[in-house]
């Protein structure tokens, strides 16, 4: 859906919906930086001991790294996904979209991630990357559960008409909330097709 060439004339104006759109972001950042934050506490208590077991500073070297990486890869690669979405709706979407997550609404826990469930639309944080799951364009929701060291995660991988793959991954205390969300998306756009392969 491309964006509008005329806005209308009830409409808020653009500054209002960039202004919406930055506070959705920040909250992004904010959200995905405790995460960040968190692991480097967790990598440094690693490298710590290492170090006082080997004598060796590499790991600890290593541990910041990493998380430099990780803070680049979420101002950039991160929020690229939505911004592109965002950018090619009609101003009037954009607008109803702002509105709806300044509003009381449903949001559902993900493994290091949330999603979002608007009026139209699903803002999902998964996977250190923030997307915006517009349901007239889902395709296929395949519910798959992992083996192995992963058995206690469940994954949600939705197809859009563009082919494009999210996976959202889901927890043990969190797959009720699978069956909802899929639901959702289905009584916005019956036609989705739901595989299931457990």
């Amino acid at each position: 859906m491309k964006k509008k060439a005329e806005g209308g004339a009830d409409m808020r104006d653009e500054a209002w919906i960039e202004a919406g759109k930055r506070m959705i972001l920040r909250q992004f950042y904010i959200r995905e930086s405790m995460r960040i934050f968190l692991m480097l506490v967790m990598c440094i208590v690693v490298s710590i001991l290492w170090a006082i077991s080997t004598g060796q500073m590499v790991v600890f070297l290593i541990a910041i790294g990493i998380t430099t990486l990780a803070v680049l890869r979420m101002v950039t690669i991160g929020s690229r996904e939505f911004r592109n979405a965002f950018a090619d709706l009609y101003p009037p979407r954009q607008e109803q979209i702002i509105v709806d997550y300044l509003q009381p609404h449903t949001i559902y826990r993900l493994f290091g991630g949330e999603v979002h469930i608007l009026s139209d639309a699903m803002i999902c944080r998964s996977g250190a990357k923030l997307l915006l799951i517009l349901p007239e364009e889902v395709d296929v929701i395949k519910t798959m559960k992992y083996s192995g060291e992963s058995a206690f995660v469940r994954g949600v991988w939705i197809t859009m008409d563009t082919m494009k793959k999210y996976r959202l991954e889901f927890t043990a205390g969190q797959q009720q909330n699978i069956k909802h969300i899929v639901m959702w998306l289905k009584h916005k756009k019956p036609e989705i097709t739901w595989q299931k392969n457990s």
